[in-house]
């Protein structure tokens, strides 16, 4: 399938952590990747074993993501996406997940489809800390793509103008420009 599955990946630090895997050093163009993918992000310090750090450290992880976001375009290619998988019910909703990758004009939204993981098996989401299981039914995952692409452009302005418009999710239509 051509795929690269990466563990101990600095998600603020991509290219330096990835030195020992993918790139031959610091000074060697980036790897590039059709999909980036992270599901469900989290600080995970500082916190016991079974502990739920979620209200706690909202903050370093909005950080984390914004972080994230701002490491990932220079690893995608021209039609590349970052798919970040998270849950949607409080207090995960107050993490603003689209607000927070897209704050810095790097990466733009694309849409969010339902995360449903008897898709991926074996797969088997698991606390950072402790590695145990949690439920993941009310999850979504997120799709972005370099801001600078101008199908995606055109999306996110109907996305947001479509969210201005009501808070109900709607099937949006755009003619997108053929590249």
């Amino acid at each position: 399938l051509g795929a690269s599955i990466l563990h101990d990946v600095d998600a603020t630090n991509i290219r330096g952590s990835m030195a020992g895997q993918l790139v031959r050093d610091a000074s060697s163009p980036p790897a590039i990747y059709d999909r980036i993918v992270w599901n469900f992000p989290c600080v995970a310090r500082g916190l016991g074993a079974g502990m739920d750090g979620q209200n706690d450290e909202m903050e370093d992880n909005k950080t984390l993501v914004r972080c994230f976001a701002d490491n990932t375009p220079p690893f995608l290619s021209s039609a590349g996406e970052v798919i970040l998988t998270h849950k949607t019910k409080p207090p995960y909703n107050h993490w603003s997940l689209v607000e927070q990758v897209t704050q810095s004009g790097r990466l733009a939204y694309a849409g969010a489809v339902i995360f449903d993981r008897v898709c991926y098996p074996p797969y088997v989401n698991r606390k950072a800390l402790d590695k145990k299981s949690f439920p993941c039914f009310d999850a979504q995952m997120y799709i972005f793509t370099a801001a600078n692409n101008a199908a995606t452009a055109a999306v996110h302005h109907a996305l947001d103008k479509s969210d201005k418009e009501t808070e109900t999710e709607k099937e949006v239509a755009v003619d997108l420009p053929v590249e």
